[in-house]
């Protein structure tokens, strides 16, 4: 979360950048895990 607006453009930058999974991939990176599971943790 941002506090002011100037943090707010500095964030946006740093989205625009961010590459995407198959551009990691290429790069013979690994994506983060995935955080959240629809199957698993949707479930009550």
């Amino acid at each position: 979360m941002v506090t002011n607006f100037e943090d707010m453009k500095q964030l946006g930058r740093q989205m625009e950048r961010q590459r995407t999974i198959d551009e990691l991939k290429q790069h013979d990176r690994q994506p983060d895990p995935v955080q959240y599971d629809k199957q698993t943790d949707g479930k009550q």
